[in-house]
């Protein structure tokens, strides 16, 4: 069995429930021939790149499956026959680009998991009593509720640094001379 990737566009003029009937249909067949569904998504309205059948928007949908090569040439008929889908895809999925895909699912579900961890963590975080301080920025304070800078120390200024920042304040930059 190979795993196949069929892409389809349903007419978005149809009613909701013509939309939901043609893709019945297709299940059926699907299920009708031992077809194995992986995935279904279900991508929702999008404007048309070009109008197809005068029609503007279509009705995106995604289907995974598991087949045998013999079954597509029916499949590919009853989409062909059908009005209501506007355009198909079917593509072979090869085992690298499904591995890269199980890989990419992977990844996303263990960050939206760190996500979801940090807010709960977050939610139990205790607050300050002081308003307007974080947690842990109670250190930088002095006994006076302002803030230490750690970075002013008292360094002297020597006679060289007076005259440099003497002398630049007394320079006038290139773009004020022109």
């Amino acid at each position: 069995m190979r795993t196949y990737e069929l892409t389809f566009i349903v007419d978005a003029q149809l009613a909701q429930e013509a939309q939901e009937e043609v893709l019945t249909k297709l299940l059926d067949l699907l299920k009708a021939e031992s077809v194995e569904l992986v995935n279904m998504e279900k991508w929702g309205k999008k404007k048309l790149a070009y109008p197809i059948k005068d029609s503007l928007y279509g009705h995106y949908v995604m289907i995974q499956f598991n087949t045998t090569p013999d079954v597509l040439p029916k499949i590919e008929h009853f989409l062909k026959l059908s009005s209501n889908i506007l355009r198909y895809l079917i593509l072979l999925r090869d085992q690298r680009t499904l591995k890269l895909m199980k890989l990419e699912a992977e990844r996303l579900a263990h960050e939206a998991m760190v996500s979801a961890e940090k807010v709960h963590d977050t939610a139990e975080a205790p607050v300050s009593e002081e308003p307007g301080i974080e947690n842990g920025a109670e250190d930088l304070l002095d006994g006076e509720g302002k803030a230490d800078d750690p970075l002013a120390s008292e360094i002297p200024i020597q006679e060289n640094d007076e005259k440099m920042l003497s002398d630049s304040d007394s320079t006038p930059d290139k773009d004020e001379q022109s």
